[in-house]
């Protein structure tokens, strides 16, 4: 740890140490720290504990915002637009009551595709499989918890807003169709992400198959389950989906991008 001591001293790791202290803590894994990063041998013994590490841990600390290590947990808000509120009013019996609300900051359903969190391949089983997640965004606090999520702020008619991360858990449902469904939605979700590494495409999803593996024993095969092989081998790359053309021209369609470097037969989507 002494060799890493300066890591420390970034922003979003100096947050993460504040919160698990404040949440009285004791443990925290941070993988940049806990993987020698310069180490094959190592990278390659500690990336396949990614699904224990995630489903056993207490609870994930993440933030949406930030690219790197400097960003921070805590983005910067317009504190005009967060000053809270309270409105008073009687009910019929005589009673009064305050209603406390932070003041509405824009709709109460964010566009989070474009945040870091939700554009690299990474995060994805990180926020698959954690059973609790915290996850600090430029908008408050989002709190995710199977089977139930919500977040700061972001109440309507008393209803928190829905966190669609853990729908994805529906891949491990104890039907053939549901489980076959749900790994479709994750690998269409997991494909639109990007990864530093090509060579890291089926290995930063690994974590999921696994968690889905022990629940179906399943024989999975490069990105393809065995009972379902004859449904996903019908995968295609949108982005070179157009539409029909309107006249009879013929449209030659550029073909899928494939590595140089060999990560998974050419009948697997982890191949383009």
């Amino acid at each position: 740890m002494r060799k890493n001591s300066h890591v420390l001293s970034t922003t979003s790791f100096q947050d993460a140490v504040v919160a698990t202290r404040k949440l009285g803590v004791r443990y925290l894994w941070i993988d940049s720290l806990c993987i020698i990063q310069d180490s094959k041998e190592d990278w390659e013994n500690e990336s396949v504990k990614m699904c224990e590490i995630y489903q056993h841990a207490l609870l994930t600390i993440t933030s949406a915002h930030s690219s790197n290590a400097f960003g921070g947990l805590i983005a910067r808000r317009d504190a005009i637009l967060t000053v809270p509120f309270e409105i008073e009013f009687p009910f019929p019996s005589g009673v009064r009551r305050c209603l406390f609300s932070p003041m509405p900051r824009r709709e109460v359903v964010w566009d989070t595709s474009e945040l870091p969190l939700y554009k690299r391949g990474w995060c994805l089983q990180e926020l698959v499989l954690s059973a609790r997640a915290v996850i600090f965004d430029p908008d408050g606090l989002r709190w995710s918890a199977l089977p139930s999520s919500a977040q700061s702020g972001a109440l309507r008619n008393g209803i928190a807003s829905h966190n669609m991360d853990h729908e994805l858990f529906d891949a491990f449902g104890e039907s053939t169709q549901g489980r076959s469904i749900g790994w479709h939605h994750i690998v269409e979700d997991y494909t639109k992400r990007s990864l530093t590494k090509e060579s890291d495409r089926l290995i930063a999803i690994a974590g999921i198959a696994e968690a889905m593996q022990k629940r179906s024993r399943n024989a999975y095969y490069a990105g393809l389950w065995e009972n379902y092989t004859h449904l996903q081998l019908l995968w295609y790359v949108r982005h070179y989906r157009e539409p029909p053309p309107t006249n009879f021209s013929i449209v030659h369609e550029p073909p899928p991008y494939r590595s140089e470097v060999v990560i998974a037969p050419s009948w697997s989507w982890a191949s383009v």
